[in-house]
């Protein structure tokens, strides 16, 4: 909870630092960006102040890659991140792996409280550090913190080979002349293209298929104002 909400008050702050008004979208995605940040730490962290911290530091980054990273990305190597998963889960994830791998190398103070280490949680935690029966083995701090790097990058490496893969095979089908028309995939039936027809037992009746909301959308605008213009004459 701390992380989160120390996300959103880094995300307004930056929002306002830039423009000097909030935008939704990006502070709604930089409040998630706290728990993205915070997991691999979560259970290291045990001070409300450092999972705050982490969380504000994840804010922050989420809010300027909608800002500034994500536009610059689309205009230098046309990399269209619709979602913003780049900036939500990307950046913060990294981010939360680095934090996770520093409070791992300093576990042992974080463990600590009252002059006395905690071995048995801090073990819990990272059971790869806890001794054999004779006291031998188990990784050191800073062992575990290579372990938890290692890790990282090969997450990056599996990320981002799947995702180029990905994108092949999404590039080869067919050819996108339109960003963010359905057209380019869809059949497209317009309303008056196809009809469905209602029988009754004295009558036929016709109506047209409509096959966009828009459609839908912009005959009840119509018809609202037609109604508001007939009620402000009567």
């Amino acid at each position: 909870m701390g992380a989160i909400t120390a996300s959103a008050i880094g995300s307004i702050v930056v929002c306002r630092l830039n423009s000097g008004r909030l935008d939704m979208e990006v502070i709604m995605n930089a409040t998630l960006a706290g728990g993205v940040s915070i997991g691999s730490a979560s259970s290291l962290i045990c001070s409300p102040a450092w999972s705050m911290a982490i969380g504000l530091g994840a804010g922050v980054i989420s809010a300027l890659g909608f800002i500034k990273i994500g536009p610059f990305l689309t205009e230098k190597i046309a990399l269209y991140d619709t979602c913003g998963i780049h900036n939500l889960h990307g950046m913060p994830g990294i981010f939360g792996g680095l934090c996770g791998t520093i409070a791992v190398m300093f576990s042992e103070e974080l463990f600590t409280s009252k002059g006395k280490l905690d071995y048995e949680t801090m073990h819990n935690a990272m059971p790869n550090m806890r001794p054999d029966k004779d006291g031998k083995g188990g990784f050191t701090a800073m062992q575990q913190a290579g372990v938890q790097l290692q890790v990282l990058a090969l997450t990056l490496v599996m990320a981002i080979v799947t995702g180029a893969f990905t994108g092949f095979i999404a590039s080869k089908c067919g050819s996108v002349d339109g960003l963010y028309d359905d057209k380019e995939h869809w059949d497209h039936i317009d309303k008056d293209e196809v009809e469905i027809v209602t029988k009754t037992n004295t009558a036929t009746t016709v109506i047209p298929r409509r096959s966009s909301l828009r459609v839908d959308a912009e005959d009840s605008f119509n018809a609202e104002n037609d109604t508001a213009g007939k009620n402000m004459m009567q």
